[in-house]
């Protein structure tokens, strides 16, 4: 029986060809783009999961409560806490530092000419219980001795490669740390998987950071108010603990080290688990949006569904006798639904093999275009992929078959079965506007996030990001700096120099506490930029009071931007100058204010335009700024390096363009915008294909009433007006209902920026008028066609 059902199944999608190539085309679209959005959440959805005790570790946080009301929150924490956490609670079984994000210049021992490699944020400084409470697989040395020697250093595979040339020739080499510490590779690791978050490729013990970091090492260690955000302390409970008395034993700890500042700072636990997910500690993507393209997928495979029913729905009228013979030769209705669920698993299984092609097909340039590393090779996608076709079987055949099984012989003989209109047809209504529903939503959300990317991109920030090379300089340069300026005042192309901390604009910022004359200290935060006194001329500040800083560090002089002088509480912008700031970033040391500048962003447009001050501070400068005029940019980056290796010859050049680093700030919601624009094309034209569907349903159902009207004297222009306006009415109700529910997700998702565009009505209109464009450039044809039909054909029709 199973036999006959293939071969009626084979036979009927050869005599329905257009129909079979529609649904498998559609389907296979719709099941594609559910199968690569569910191996992106699951990528996203598997970060740290894989060590051994990932449900039972912890990382402190710190939520520091300004007076103002507001909250800033740090992924970062004391290093004293430490000790004394470790000391005083049971719960905690493991504890470890990760002091993460460092850059080195590394060079090899290994006798010859020293090679030099610039190791940029992959190095951390940490011990032996990093690896004790973290999987590695060790490929050389003991993870429970290799931290031990204060020179000690484990590398990972690929670094082991780099500096040796092989694996087993690692240990016991020596690597040289900046030209002034010399370390020797006691260890080696396999390569961290991709779905982590912390991606170390060089371990260096503990006690090389005050040696190679002396002044920071110093200063982190001087009480509980100093922190770096890159400093990640980790905690190992027991399993039967709870993490609330772990989180009072904080601020039990804070209120006896920070005294009244203890109020202020918030140190608790949040779970490794949490970590990838939660942005305000330095997370990659909420795990509202990782359900947000959940649901996208879903509704993509729902529409495909729908869209497979529409058109099985429109051979209703071609097949009404093929039902009624069966039935009158002694087909059961069961034996007539099973024969059409045959088909459509048929057809449904051919389109799962599309998929998974397309599939493989499209994922290497995904991972390009997604920064991802998705794979199809999983051993949890089958059953995935079988639960989602026994799903589409179900949702796709069951509603046609049940439609069809039920007709009565005599009826389907004579196609009375299929003689009703869809016009009147409630269900098949309801899908049309289910389907454009979903595609209106997604329609709308990609004119938002596109917007918003724009805005991003293009709004004022209060400085000249073009033709800025940042260049990065090692660690206690000294004078050294002098000379490299030296070396390239006289460099033709070359329009400013600077050295600072940081540039504008940077996810990496400092920033304290201050108190302002005689006042006490103020109930806000204020933001710290380091730079000399070409800071403010190299990235275009503008200067509207005052003058600029003096190119001494000694004097102590800062200039303030217009919210910190509006914070202060003072009218006229030049009322500040010459008055006192007392900064608690720079060890409570006191300055002269002498200029304020323009607001500009000196955190991510994420984040408002907040109060700040610059100031010069020789020993923060990480990076030398330079701008060229862009007539030859590669000859002035050339004439730099040759400058720069005269100056630091034991340190590799390396150079990025100010523009492509705040670019890169922006990578996740260009990740966004790039998988909504992709989703909204496929339920796009999924949707058409309904639309086709129901267009043909209807010209069937009323072809001899377009020959009568035609016999009247109706015009073509009425006919068509008649047959396209039911369908928009279905567009229009489409667009009200789509319209409210992609406003309130488009609200929650902009209200994570400080800085974001405003959702005018006309975004909405765009969008209704995309639909509209696209629905009536899907039907025309049709329509047309059946307007032209000869009229004795058409009043000939059953």
């Amino acid at each position: 029986m199973i036999k006959l059902y293939f071969k009626l199944a084979y036979k009927n999608l050869q005599k329905n060809r257009m129909h079979a190539l529609i649904s498998i085309f559609g389907l296979s679209l719709g099941l594609c783009c559910g199968i690569v959005l569910y191996q992106f959440i699951r990528y996203h959805s598997s970060f740290d999961s894989y060590h051994k005790h990932a449900s039972e570790i912890y990382r402190v946080v710190t939520d520091l409560h300004l007076q103002d009301g507001s909250v800033e929150y740090d992924p970062g924490t004391p290093l004293q806490m430490v000790d004394q956490l470790r000391e005083n609670s049971p719960a905690i079984v493991n504890q470890v530092v990760l002091m993460s994000k460092n850059s080195l210049t590394v060079s090899d021992q290994t006798g010859g000419k020293a090679r030099m490699f610039a190791e940029d944020q992959n190095v951390a400084f940490t011990d032996a219980r990093w690896f004790s409470m973290f999987d590695y697989t060790w490929l050389q040395g003991d993870k429970n001795t290799a931290m031990d020697a204060p020179n000690a250093v484990v590398l990972t595979r690929s670094q082991a490669k780099k500096y040796f040339g092989s694996v087993n020739d690692a240990i016991g080499k020596d690597l040289m740390f900046n030209s002034k510490y010399l370390a020797t590779v006691k260890g080696v690791v396999e390569d961290y998987p991709s779905n982590t978050d912390y991606k170390v490729d060089i371990f260096v013990a503990m006690p090389a950071y005050k040696s190679l970091y002396p002044d920071r090492d110093s200063t982190l260690r001087s009480g509980w108010g100093m922190m770096s955000s890159a400093n990640w302390t980790f905690v190992q409970l027991r399993p039967d603990a709870s993490p609330a008395t772990v989180d009072r034993l904080l601020k039990e700890l804070a209120k006896s080290n920070l005294g009244e500042l203890a109020a202020n700072y918030s140190f608790h636990l949040e779970p490794m688990k949490d970590l990838h997910y939660d942005l305000r500690y330095g997370g990659v993507i909420q795990r509202s949006m990782l359900t947000t393209l959940f649901l996208i997928g879903f509704f993509i495979v729902l529409i495909a569904c729908v869209n497979y029913v529409n058109l099985s729905v429109a051979q209703v009228t071609k097949r009404a006798r093929e039902i009624g013979t069966m039935k009158v030769f002694g087909s059961r209705p069961a034996d007539i639904f099973r024969q059409f669920m045959v088909e459509t698993s048929t057809l449904t299984l051919i389109a799962t093999l599309l998929a998974v092609l397309w599939a493989l097909l499209i994922v290497p340039f995904l991972n390009k275009w997604l920064s991802t590393e998705l794979s199809l090779f999983d051993i949890t996608l089958l059953p995935a992929i079988i639960i989602l076709v026994l799903v589409v079987i179900f949702i796709s055949g069951a509603y046609p078959s049940m439609i069809l099984s039920r007709f009565t012989p005599l009826s389907a003989i004579k196609d009375k079965a299929a003689s009703k209109s869809p016009g009147k047809n409630l269900g098949l209504k309801f899908l049309v506007i289910f389907q454009n529903s979903v595609a209106q939503i997604l329609i709308i959300c990609t004119i938002v996030v596109t917007l918003q990317v724009k805005f991003l991109k293009n709004t004022n920030v209060g400085f000249n990001k073009e033709g800025v090379v940042l260049i990065p300089v090692p660690d206690g340069a000294g004078d050294t700096r002098s000379y490299l300026r030296n070396q390239l005042s006289g460099v033709p192309g070359l329009k400013g120099i600077s050295f600072c901390f940081r540039p504008p604009s940077d996810e990496i910022v400092r920033g304290g506490s201050i108190k302002y004359d005689m006042r006490p200290w103020e109930d806000f935060s204020v933001r710290s930029s380091y730079g000399d006194a070409s800071y403010i001329r190299t990235f275009g500040l503008q200067l509207i009071a005052g003058r600029n800083l003096s190119e001494s560090d000694s004097t102590g002089e800062a200039v303030v931007n217009e919210e910190l002088v509006s914070k202060l509480g003072i009218k006229k912008k030049e009322d500040i100058i010459g008055h006192k700031l007392v900064v608690g970033d720079l060890n409570e040391r006191p300055v002269s204010i002498v200029g304020v500048v323009r607001n500009f962003q000196v955190r991510p447009l994420m984040y408002a335009i907040e109060p700040t001050l610059i100031t010069t501070h020789k020993e923060s400068y990480k990076y030398m700024a330079v701008r060229i005029d862009g007539r030859d940019p590669m000859s002035s980056i050339s004439a730099i390096r040759n400058a720069w290796e005269s100056a630091y010859p034991a340190n590799v050049f390396r150079f990025q363009f100010f523009d492509d680093r705040l670019a890169s700030l922006y990578h996740r919601e260009e990740v966004l915008n790039r998988l909504i624009n992709t989703s909204a094309v496929v339920a796009i034209f999924i949707s058409c294909l309904g639309l086709l569907g129901l267009i043909s349903i209807t010209i069937v159902h009323r072809t001899k009433e377009i020959g009568i009207r035609k016999v009247v004297g109706a015009s073509a222009f009425n006919i068509a007006s008649l047959l396209i306006t039911d369908f928009f009415k279905l567009i229009g109700i489409a667009i009200v209902l789509a319209s409210p529910v992609a406003w309130i997700l488009m609200h929650k998702w902009l209200s994570n920026y400080a800085n974001r565009i405003t959702m005018e009505w006309y975004i909405f209109l765009a969008a209704a008028c995309i639909a509209v464009i696209i629905a009536f450039a899907t039907i025309y044809y049709q329509v047309m066609k059946a307007v032209r039909m000869n009229t004795i054909k058409s009043l000939r029709q059953r």
